[in-house]
């Protein structure tokens, strides 16, 4: 069992697209730790489908990979994957819903339960971590827009992970925007086992320090550059 808040880094901090970089290193930690039927949790967000694809690439017997939100687009082989030895359990409903009515009923629906069941069961879970930036995947995909992020910004957040925002302790912020979101919540997350967190660059460093702050995980995957900074302001 990996020790709580180990922090693990990648040797290219400053490659033109660190999110892969980040991501191969990922893949190439868990792989080390496969074994046979495990279930795996896989976060949304660019760096997590990256770990995904990278996972499935490398297995050599097929990995169950169950989504901790609904969105299904970041979750499926991407165009590069010649090979994809994964079986995908998703949640069949979009990351976030119209209002807060219906992403309760969507909730109680038995193939929503089912997957939110199964989450609890994983071996591993694997989770992004966004910071506060226009560039940031919830924004650029059409999820929330920059008003979004700055209505969230004045209540004090930093960033987020699964969607779910933080202030710099890692407390999380409530919002409307929290009634319309499926998304496994962050007390859920605390109660996993062996959760990582992929994530790196000068844009995430607040919301990563947030991240541990709030203990949502056991262990970061970053970039050298990032790791340097973390372990520095915590001297």
């Amino acid at each position: 069992m990996e020790p709580e808040g180990r922090i693990c880094s990648s040797d290219s901090p400053r490659e033109a697209n660190l999110n892969e970089t980040i991501a191969q290193a990922a893949a190439m930690y868990m792989g080390d730790r496969l074994t046979e039927n495990i279930f795996i949790n896989m976060g949304y967000g660019d760096t997590p489908s990256r770990v995904l694809n990278h996972l499935a690439t490398i297995a050599e017997t097929p990995i169950s990979v169950v989504s901790l939100t609904g969105g299904v687009n970041y979750y499926l082989p991407n165009i590069r994957s010649n090979i994809f030895n994964a079986r995908l359990y998703l949640y069949p409903a979009p990351l976030l819903v119209s209002s807060g009515e219906m992403c309760k009923a969507m909730r109680s629906e038995p193939p929503v339960q089912e997957i939110a069941r199964m989450v609890r069961l994983a071996t591993m879970t694997v989770v992004g971590i966004g910071g506060m930036n226009n560039d940031a995947t919830i924004i650029s995909n059409g999820i929330l827009n920059p008003s979004d992020f700055l209505y969230l910004s004045m209540q004090g957040a930093v960033g987020d992970i699964l969607t779910h925002f933080f202030d710099k302790d890692g407390n999380p912020i409530h919002s409307d925007i929290e009634e319309r979101l499926l998304s496994t919540p962050l007390d859920t997350l605390k109660e996993l086992n062996h959760v990582i967190g992929v994530s790196g660059g000068p844009g995430k460093v607040e919301a990563i320090r947030a991240a541990l702050r709030g203990g949502y995980l056991d262990v970061l995957i970053t970039d050298e550059e990032t790791a340097l900074q973390l372990t520095q302001e915590n001297q």
